[in-house]
């Protein structure tokens, strides 16, 4: 199951890094355009690349910029999503549904909830 990042959240970076690419443009300030590039590239990785990937007991976290991934393996139950955070176990783990687009976020939840009861 592939949850990716809130549409919110990329178009905001996009249009920041816009905002702060014109700006320098205007103010032919080209040390200004390195953190509206940054913007644009994290705004376009959060496009493309999932937040997290579930599948055949590990939980994939990929980085929003490069090949690395953090690998997570579980057992059924031990993954549970609660007050908006991801849990393996009792460890609470730096993925939370605010940054999440909200529907995957839900349907990934429910997921594992119903996968908890079939051990």
């Amino acid at each position: 199951m592939r949850v990716g990042y809130s549409r919110g959240w990329s178009i905001a970076f996009l249009v920041l890094g816009g905002i702060t690419i014109a700006i320098n443009l205007l103010a032919r300030n080209p040390l200004g355009f390195v953190p509206g590039a940054v913007c644009l590239i994290v705004g376009v990785g959060y496009l493309k690349k999932p937040y997290f990937l579930i599948e055949s007991g590990q939980l994939v976290v990929p980085a929003v910029l490069g090949p690395l991934k953090k690998i997570y393996p579980f057992a059924p139950g031990e993954l549970v999503a609660r007050d908006g955070a991801l849990y393996l176990g009792q460890k609470k783990l730096g993925l939370r549904r605010w940054l999440a687009d909200k529907a995957a976020w839900d349907a990934a939840g429910r997921s594992l909830a119903s996968a908890a009861t079939f051990d």
